[in-house]
């Protein structure tokens, strides 16, 4: 695009980790000739620091600054689903479950199988799980759903990006090993919970003011539990990271006015 004379921009990135001295040479050769970089969260830049890229702005992922989807599109997916359940006179709160596999990181299966079970069983909820990558993921879920007593509900995809924040926004609480079912279900104003394979998810949890419960090789079963029972309880539990949701809204917003104006400038 440089070699065209056009305008290029890095539109709200995730950078890293890059270890290879090849790759952050090709990187930092590359990013020389851009005009302007956004990343989405302080990992990112401190990568693109380390490479030497001065002016790099931390705005936030570039997802939040989409509107919320209709719920209703959600909605009728799941009820394809849960139509099928048997009939019950109580509407039980529900718990979406975004999992993907990870090299060889299998420890946490049976770890996520037992305390999604014990919420089956002491707190009456309803377990979906939500493929962001299909059928990779929805293979994965189907494992650890093998390990619950009552099975679980296993979406089966592929899903746009619309359906998939629509599902979010059909959940009461998230637990997720994908950055993206975090981030849409903080769109869509849900708690989440997440559990860490990559910088990338503890920055972003931190940006909201919340820490992993765990990793793929290292659950903590019992906080795992103990966190969703307050979450699933109480608003005023996460009220503080609904506020920074909200402040990370508006910096993601940034990244287009940034776009906007080197248009203005071409």
């Amino acid at each position: 695009a440089k070699m065209m004379g056009k305008k290029v921009m890095l539109y709200s990135q995730g950078i890293g980790p890059l270890n290879r001295p090849s790759t952050r040479k090709a990187v930092s050769f590359v990013l020389r000739f851009v005009d302007t970089i956004t990343v989405r969260d302080s990992i990112s830049k401190s990568e693109l620091d380390s490479l030497g890229i001065e002016d790099v702005e931390v705005t936030a992922d570039a997802v939040l600054a989409m509107q919320p989807a209709d719920l209703n599109i959600g909605k009728r997916i799941l009820d394809g689903y849960t139509s099928k359940l048997p009939i019950s006179t109580e509407s039980p709160k529900r718990i979406g479950v975004a999992v993907r596999s990870w090299k060889d990181d299998t420890e946490y299966r049976e770890s996520l199988a037992n305390v999604l079970s014990r919420l089956q069983e002491q707190d009456n909820v309803e377990i979906i799980f939500i493929p962001m990558s299909h059928p990779e993921d929805t293979k994965e879920a189907k494992i650890i759903a093998s390990y619950m007593p009552k099975g679980a509900i296993v979406l089966e995809g592929p899903f746009s990006t619309e359906e998939q924040v629509s599902l979010s926004g059909n959940v009461d609480l998230m637990i997720g090993i994908r950055l993206h079912a975090l981030v849409f279900s903080s769109l869509m104003k849900k708690p989440v919970i997440g559990i860490s394979y990559d910088p990338k998810i503890t920055s972003f949890l931190h940006m909201i003011g919340q820490e992993p419960i765990g990793t793929m090789t290292h659950l903590r079963e019992e906080a795992l539990y103990q966190r969703c029972h307050k979450l699933l309880n109480s608003r005023e539990e996460y009220q503080a990271s609904y506020d920074r949701i909200e402040a990370l809204r508006v910096n993601s917003q940034r990244n287009a006015e940034i776009a906007i104006s080197l248009l203005k400038n071409y």
